[in-house]
């Protein structure tokens, strides 16, 4: 009579028992149907480039009370703000350079002057640019502008390796050479009512 009374509690235990030592492998095999099953859907993170970063090198800058801030530099960079104080925002032009000067003749018209003879246009303020023909006037060893400027009568001025001088009466369409190439590295240009100083080595 003993024998037979413990006969269900035998089996209980063995019972609870088994399903102890299975209960981890349904688990794992729960985890596992719903790794194959269930697609979790991860919406990607925005990443917003910072205008300025520590490692920028700035060029050249072109500041107007109409056409706003320019900042135009090493890599391609060039920012714009409408005014000192105010965002900037990030131009990338279509053509890549490591940009020496910027002018921007009006909130519309931008010019930039580059390495390897490069001049780009831009008359849609940065959204669109186009590649000024300057193979006539530089080669491939003078090509790398220095410098580019504006007059007060409104003409664009460029110096390049060389001793090269530039100049354009069309906002930077075209463009002359004012003098012979020589072994000679402009530096800047400034203008007074009278006269056109550039200064070099």
């Amino acid at each position: 009579m003993q024998a037979a009374s413990t006969a269900p509690h035998s089996f209980l235990e063995k019972l609870g028992s088994g399903f102890a030592s299975a209960f981890p492998i349904l688990v794992i095999a729960g985890l596992l149907l719903s790794a194959v099953f269930i697609k979790p859907k991860v919406a990607p993170s925005e990443v917003i480039p910072i205008p300025i970063h520590p490692r920028d090198a700035f060029y050249s800058a072109h500041v107007s009370d109409t056409a706003g801030v320019w900042l135009a530099g090493r890599g391609n960079k060039l920012i714009t703000a409408p005014a000192l104080g105010q965002p900037w925002r990030i131009i990338e032009p279509s053509f890549s350079s490591n940009w020496q000067g910027v002018v921007a003749l009006s909130s519309q018209i931008i010019v930039l002057a580059g390495n390897e003879g490069l001049i780009i246009r831009s008359e849609d303020g940065g959204a669109t640019w186009s590649k000024v023909n300057t193979k006539d006037i530089l080669t491939v060893f003078d090509s790398k502008f220095l410098r580019l400027k504006q007059a007060p009568n409104g003409d664009l001025w460029a110096l390049a390796e060389f001793g090269n001088v530039l100049r354009s009466q069309d906002q930077g369409k075209n463009w002359q050479a004012l003098r012979p190439k020589s072994d000679i590295g402009w530096n800047d240009i400034i203008f007074s009512q009278s006269r056109i100083v550039i200064v070099g080595e």
